[in-house]
């Protein structure tokens, strides 16, 4: 294992930090994590940071760094998952975290607000980084949370390299549903589906003045730029929560994706139906709490 976290460390730190234009990866055990099966004995070039060319018996240009595989695996880079790497250096140190809106302790502000977005406080620098990339997960997803509501705002997906412009693809909303969000619907998740269909009315309604609205203007803005395009991750454990999200999504045309989903497995055919991705904890494969008593370890291998 030592061998092969030192291989896959070498090969993403060089490509991702510059420190070589071409490398030559010799005799190497691809997984290329996909439908292409293992490949034995393989060779790898890397230009510029992109892999150029995957096969047997390809020849090391002369201005390559070549590494000598001698059959250990090599893998893409790897998906670190929702994560707060580079808006948190250590969770208990209040200054040092940027991924949650405290908005009930530090400011005068009320409601939802799917405009909090926490890419603007995201340090490529951040200590954390270098360490994760270094077991070979290149890429995350920053998440965001609020104390105080169900919608948490707005993150994206980031590349680990360390690079000053890092955001990859589109933003990303985040919602939570279930008893693990209860605390910020009145104590019902039932209260989570009247809230979130009173957002999304106002969302519909930008100029219109509203009695006691939910959301700021920014914020009407934000959610729908969402009824438009844009994922909505969805944190959900329990499968009648989850079915819940698949009809609410499907009514409001969201492009939903499901987080945690201890449960998927159960309604795995209406997930694959409705074309709704699943991000799975691994280390979620036991009943844990009521939302997740379904919990099994091969949930994945259930849902491909």
């Amino acid at each position: 294992m030592k061998w092969t976290t030192a291989l896959l460390a070498t090969v993403l730190l060089a490509a991702a930090n510059g420190q070589a234009d071409t490398l030559f990866i010799n005799d190497a055990t691809v997984h290329p994590m996909g439908l292409r099966p293992v490949m034995q004995n393989a060779d790898i070039l890397v230009r510029d940071g992109k892999v150029h060319s995957l096969g047997a018996e390809l020849e090391a240009p002369l201005d390559a760094v070549v590494i000598e595989a001698a059959g250990r695996p090599v893998t893409p880079g790897l998906f670190a998952g929702i994560t707060a790497h580079g808006l948190a250096e250590i969770s208990m140190v209040q200054g040092s975290v940027d991924g949650q809106l405290n908005s009930a302790d530090t400011m005068n502000m009320v409601g939802m607000h799917p405009e909090f977005d926490v890419t603007t406080a995201y340090n490529p620098m951040a200590s954390t980084i270098p360490i994760t990339r270094i077991e070979g997960l290149t890429w995350a997803v920053l998440g965001a949370s609020q104390a105080a509501s169900i919608i948490g705002g707005q993150g994206r997906a980031v590349s680990l390299s360390g690079d000053w412009e890092p955001l990859l693809g589109d933003r990303t909303l985040f919602i939570s549903v279930g008893s693990g969000a209860s605390g910020k619907s009145g104590g019902s998740r039932a209260a989570q589906w009247m809230l979130l269909e009173q957002a999304i009315e106002e969302a519909g309604s930008e100029g219109a003045e509203m009695p006691n609205p939910l959301l700021t203007l920014a914020g009407r803005r934000a959610l729908a730029a969402y009824l438009e395009q844009g994922p909505v991750v969805f944190n959900a454990d329990r499968a009648s929560d989850i079915r819940q999200v698949l009809a609410f999504s499907e009514k409001h045309s969201l492009d939903a994706v499901i987080s945690g989903g201890a449960e998927a497995w159960m309604v795995a055919d209406e997930l694959a139906a409705a074309g709704v991705p699943v991000l799975l904890d691994p280390l979620l494969n036991l009943p844990g709490n009521f939302d997740r008593i379904g919990a099994r370890l091969d949930n994945a291998a259930l849902l491909h």
